[in-house]
């Protein structure tokens, strides 16, 4: 007796071991999103500031006004460097379910943005197109999918000046693809 009471012990003792394995993977997995996530938005756009900075710092004195059109450049990459880090901010607290189809989604995201495009003289436009019959796919890859679509997206309305952006999702048997595309500036 005293023999199978070790063993149970030893087997609850691996199952715990083995949950707790589980939590810290998931952990990492989320530190590692988490930083993407940062180094996607935010540490790209105040590099691109430190640059701008740079260069108004070397047209310095001599050339006053390109320095005072290269800072006005980075106030605007200020700007839209706040707005990166709030969308980023807003997904990283966004609860990490999938409520709605991912078509769905993408739908209300490429209607925000069109909304909140900054070009008066042409605004863009956000089109979906979906070949095959949707199926729900599992929900840590729903999640992961969106939130690249989300950056991409958010990427190409933010620095392509494309008129037209376009998320394509493909469904097959033995497929799922996702393409997004614009008519900017490559």
């Amino acid at each position: 007796m005293l023999l199978l009471t070790w063993f149970v012990h030893r087997y609850r003792m691996l199952q715990v071991a083995k949950r707790y394995e589980i939590q810290l993977e998931a952990g990492l997995n989320e530190r590692t999103r988490i930083a993407r996530e940062l180094h996607d938005t935010l540490l790209q756009s105040f590099q691109g500031l430190t640059r701008h900075f740079q260069r108004a710092r070397n047209l310095l004195p001599g050339r006053a006004s390109e320095a005072i059109q290269t800072l006005d450049a980075a106030l605007d990459g200020a700007e839209q460097a706040i707005v990166e880090g709030r969308d980023a901010i807003h997904d990283l607290r966004s609860p990490a379910t999938a409520t709605k189809a991912l078509e769905e989604e993408i739908k209300a995201l490429g209607e925000e943005l069109v909304a909140k495009s900054t070009d008066s003289k042409e605004p863009a436009t956000f089109r979906i197109v979906v070949e095959g019959s949707a199926y729900v796919l599992r929900a840590d890859l729903h999640i992961e999918i969106f939130r690249i679509v989300c950056e991409a997206t958010r990427n190409a309305f933010s620095h392509s000046q494309g008129r037209l952006i376009e998320t394509e999702l493909a469904y097959t048997d033995s497929l799922f693809r996702i393409r997004i595309r614009d008519n900017g500036k490559g």
